[in-house]
């Protein structure tokens, strides 16, 4: 595995050992909206599965995105990719909202450990183009426009790392 990626993934995996299944379902201040620690996880699942789909389409394609960027993609590709700033607040697509994997209650291990084979498996498709594309732009992410597969590595690691921050905060309010 990558090895930033292979960070991000041990990292969750401190992060997360020492929860138990009833602490990965606690929502944050009893609020059914906020996401509970599963649902980080679940979410962060979604975006690497959606992600793999996307690539592997062009894998299957063999060629190229042939969009280009707008204005909007090129200023979030600086801000996230560029500069490893993720903004705060953005509200997650609907399509990688908790609730669509039809996950069991898990505990932290568990679920470090589906993010663990997951992000692999993201990083084994990203190979693959990266041998199939070099370090061209591919594949295009509704949000930034066209990607290598180290631009999609890129944005997964900030990405990853703004929901340890949001779990670091799930795990504060659990404590209290």
């Amino acid at each position: 595995m990558d090895a930033a990626l292979r960070r991000l993934s041990d990292t969750y995996a401190v992060k997360l050992a020492a929860l138990d299944q009833a602490s990965c379902q606690i929502h944050p201040r009893g609020d059914a909206a906020a996401w509970s620690v599963q649902d980080v996880v679940e979410h962060l699942i979604l975006t690497y599965r959606e992600s793999v789909a996307q690539v592997e389409k062009y894998l299957r394609r063999g060629v190229p995105t042939t969009r280009k960027a707008n204005w909007k993609q090129v200023a979030a590709k600086v801000l996230v990719i560029d500069m490893g700033v993720f903004p705060r607040g953005q509200p997650a697509p609907e399509f990688v909202c908790p609730g669509k994997c039809g996950l069991d209650c898990m505990d932290g291990d568990a679920l470090a450990a589906l993010l663990r084979e997951e992000l692999n498996r993201l990083d084994m498709e990203l190979m693959r183009c990266g041998e199939a594309f070099h370090a061209k732009p591919f594949a295009s992410h509704f949000r930034f426009g066209p990607l290598s597969a180290e631009q999609w590595r890129r944005f997964h690691v900030v990405h990853g790392r703004l929901h340890l921050a949001q779990i670091t905060e799930i795990q504060k309010q659990i404590a209290r």
